[in-house]
Formats: structure tokens, C-alpha cells, sequence
């Protein structure tokens, strides 16, 4: 699983992300812009998820490592924020 950060027009974000899934990888697309982030994992799919943060930084942590275990298939780790 690789972590992803795209924002509008960002080439090389997108080009890393291509790469990622053609070698097999599960990217999440991390982008304040749900329609960038969309209009990739549209391109993509299968093999990419979205988030987008919110406005509550402590709230994006958890949501993301909620994110994080479900796509896995773990268990969220005991401590984990």
C-alpha cells in the first residue's frame, strides 16, 4: 500500500501513482481536492482509494489509519491515534 499526495496539474504525483498500481501497489490518493483526486482513481481504478482531509487535523489522523487498516485487512493497532 503507498500513500500518494496529488494536487491539480502535479505531473509527477500523478506519474508516481500510475507506476505504483501498474507494479501491483494499492495507492491512496491523499488531495484536499476530491475531483483531482477522482478524476486519477477514475483513470486508475482498479487499485486506487481516496481521502480527503478535512478541516480537524487529529480527526484526518485517525481517519486515515482507519483508512489504512480496512484497505489492509489488520486490525487497527492497539495505541494507534
Amino acid at each position: 500500500m503507498a500513500f500518494v499526495t496529488v494536487t491539480e496539474g502535479d505531473e509527477r504525483a500523478e506519474s508516481l501513482a500510475r507506476a505504483l498500481v501498474a507494479a501491483g501497489a494499492l495507492v491512496v490518493l491523499v488531495a484536499a481536492d476530491a475531483a483531482t483526486a477522482g478524476r486519477l482513481s477514475a483513470a486508475l481504478a482498479p487499485g486506487t482509494a481516496v481521502f480527503c482531509p478535512a478541516a480537524d487535523p487529529a480527526a484526518d489522523v485517525d481517519a486515515l489509519v482507519e483508512l489504512a487498516a480496512e484497505l489492509s485487512g489488520r486490525p487497527r493497532p492497539a495505541g494507534a491515534p
